[in-house]
């Protein structure tokens, strides 16, 4: 059972020792204190193999935003979007091309309108 401090620990997990503290004290890491030396009253984190292994194997995490969107939102128009489909399909990648679509079909596929004159003096804050 090899133990680590929390700059070790913190590069064994590809976490900076800064989260791996916020960690620690949120109780999501198991870390209790030991002596720097023995019979020391300098006491510091130390970190085992199996409080990491538990870690990452008991904590849940976020894979979507709380309002429902994926982490890897790209907004694109519809042309876009199917330009960028084709390019992951020649590059052998269908299974992420077959990932993406369009969360507002609608809004893409609609052409503006145009802004009468009177629109924009009102945005303006003047009235006509």
């Amino acid at each position: 059972m090899a133990k680590h401090t929390i700059p070790e620990a913190a590069e064994l997990m590809k976490y900076t020792p800064a989260y791996v503290r916020a960690l620690i004290r949120k109780g999501d890491l198991e870390a209790p204190l030991e002596p720097l030396v023995p019979e020391s009253l300098v006491m510091r984190h130390m970190i085992s193999d199996e409080a990491i292994a538990a870690f990452f194997g008991g904590v849940r995490r976020k894979t979507h935003r709380a309002d429902g969107r994926n982490k890897w939102l790209i907004y694109m128009n519809p042309v876009e979007c199917e330009t960028v489909k084709t390019l992951l399909k020649a590059n052998g990648l269908e299974g992420i091309a077959d990932t993406i679509r369009t969360a507002n079909k609608v809004k893409g596929l609609l052409p503006k309108a145009p802004a009468t004159p009177s629109a924009k003096r009102k945005r303006r804050g003047k009235t006509v």
